[in-house]
């Protein structure tokens, strides 16, 4: 009787897991941050189901040059104007302001590819590259990643 009832109230065939986790970092000099308020940005594919979350984490490696994380939509090409932090915003913000080792927790969006904005503070004196974690959980039925 439950088995009938979750196959017929149920909206997915398998339950959410986590299927993809990756580590990003500047592959070189030019990916870095750039220092008094520059941004780096990478635009990536994420959730390749139709619905599912996203947990991220800005694990900074340089705290001495402080950068925030932020996912964007990709039409987004400038976050901000002035000096940041402080300023307002220009794009809609799906995640972040993430600060250095914090994380967003599980949101929830759809499939599609969307912009990763790592945001120098105005004061930072020199580039930093960074270090964000991703986490993808979705309904595909595939292992889970423990």
């Amino acid at each position: 009787m439950l088995l009938t009832a979750c196959l017929t109230g149920c909206t997915h065939a398998c339950p959410l897991g986590l299927h993809t986790s990756q580590l990003l970092q500047p592959l070189g000099s030019a990916e870095r941050v750039p220092c008094c308020g520059g941004f780096a940005t990478k635009d990536l594919p994420l959730l390749p189901s139709t619905e599912g979350e996203v947990d991220i984490k800005n694990v900074d490696p340089s705290p001495e040059q402080p950068y925030d994380v932020f996912l964007v939509p990709t039409s987004c090409t400038n976050l901000f104007d002035g000096d940041y932090p402080g300023g307002r915003a220009l794009c809609q913000v799906y995640i972040g302001p993430l600060t250095a080792n914090s994380s967003s927790g599980r949101v929830s969006l759809n499939a599609g590819t969307y912009r990763l904005w790592m945001q120098a503070y105005s004061t930072n004196t020199t580039t930093s590259g960074y270090e964000v974690s991703i986490d993808v959980l979705d309904y595909r039925c595939l292992p889970v990643i423990p």
